[in-house]
């Protein structure tokens, strides 16, 4: 059986998102311990299943599952991710140091400020989602797969099961 879970949590302030999101993980584990790849993602160590964890403004939010591969029985990675918005911050300077040309022509082509701040977004959330699932960081993210094709939309699946 796949057990899947998929939480959202309204905080009461901005800062105890971390502190809520590893109490959420220390609960998980129980007495296991967690470990962390080398590019600083945190795994158990007894491999019972597979977390990703994010938080943003009061939002934090929450993926675990126990789900495995059917060539090696290793848990599957999972990986969440959650953005505040911020509608007056102009992106476009992350965008330039972290999109493929590709994203950024598609941030381009955006009819309004607001579309564009939309499909910022949309592409941070799944690029870092993939980065996660990869074990790898955020400073990666100029190199991973567009998220766009050639066709100029976003992709229906990028491999991080998003979409």
């Amino acid at each position: 059986m796949d057990i899947v879970y998929i939480g959202l949590k309204r905080l009461s302030n901005q800062n105890e998102g971390h502190t809520q999101a590893w109490n959420a993980l220390k609960s998980l584990a129980g007495a296991g311990e967690i470990l962390r790849l080398s590019g600083g993602r945190p795994y158990f160590a007894d491999l019972r299943g597979d977390f990703s964890l994010s938080h943003a403004g009061r939002l934090a939010a929450a993926a675990y599952s126990v789900k495995r591969s059917g060539a090696t029985g290793a848990p599957l990675r999972t990986a969440c991710d959650i953005e505040r918005i911020h509608p007056t911050k102009d992106r476009t300077p992350l965008a330039s140091r972290f999109f493929h040309p590709l994203e950024q022509r598609w941030l381009d082509g955006a009819a309004n400020r607001a579309e564009r701040q939309r499909r910022f977004y949309s592409l941070w959330t799944l690029k870092e989602c993939f980065l996660k699932a990869a074990g790898s960081s955020v400073f990666a993210m100029k190199g991973a797969p567009s998220c766009v094709g050639e066709a100029g939309a976003l992709k229906p699946r990028i491999g991080c099961g998003l979409l």
